[in-house]
């Protein structure tokens, strides 16, 4: 009976330390933040789910449209916020229907009971953010490139246009030194003019 309890107490205890290890994660958010992505990645939406706050797990369907369709994922470096209870981690979507497409979005996550979750309504309110950005980013950069070959395509009109004002200008020149042709003929009186 003595080993008997030895036994239950030596499996107790094991029971006691790996149930304490698996909620470890649960206190680390770049862990969450990658089981949670890896979830969405993998079309776990049940593990995503367990993952998020409570009042945001209705947004967790736009994270899987044929639009985003985050296929892999890049998690930054954590940032702890608001003495330590909301943590903000940088995160690189690969989707797209090719998965070509590189969306940029911060994983905002809460700490709820002592555990970190996934705040999806603000991590999509930060992927629009995101989004827009590297659009209007993308717009910048096009438009600093149109601006510069317009620029060299002004240079070169403008160049043209001085050239051809030159020669108007050396012909006029040339035409006002010389004299006039005098008109040989009186007027006559009687002409009205």
């Amino acid at each position: 009976m003595k080993a008997m309890a030895r036994h239950l107490g030596y499996w107790l205890l094991l029971v006691l330390l790996l149930g304490g290890c698996m909620g470890e994660d649960s206190k680390d958010p770049q862990a969450i933040a990658n089981q949670f992505w890896n979830a969405v990645t993998t079309n776990d939406m049940e593990t995503a789910k367990n993952l998020t706050t409570w009042d945001s797990v209705q947004y967790l369907s736009f994270l899987k449209t044929a639009q985003l369709n985050p296929q892999r994922y890049e998690l930054g470096e954590l940032k702890m916020l608001e003495n330590n209870t909301k943590a903000e981690i940088p995160t690189v979507l690969h989707g797209g229907e090719l998965g070509n497409v590189n969306i940029p979005v911060r994983t905002i996550l809460v700490k709820v009971n002592e555990e970190w979750r996934i705040d999806v309504q603000s991590t999509l309110g930060a992927l629009i953010q995101g989004t827009m950005g590297a659009v209007v980013n993308e717009l910048n950069g096009l438009l600093q490139q149109g601006l510069k070959g317009l620029d060299e395509k002004m240079n070169k009109t403008l160049d043209g246009l001085g050239e051809q004002l030159n020669k108007s200008l050396d012909k006029l020149q040339k035409d006002l030194q010389i004299s006039p042709p005098v008109n040989e003929e009186p007027a006559a009186k009687d002409q009205i003019i």
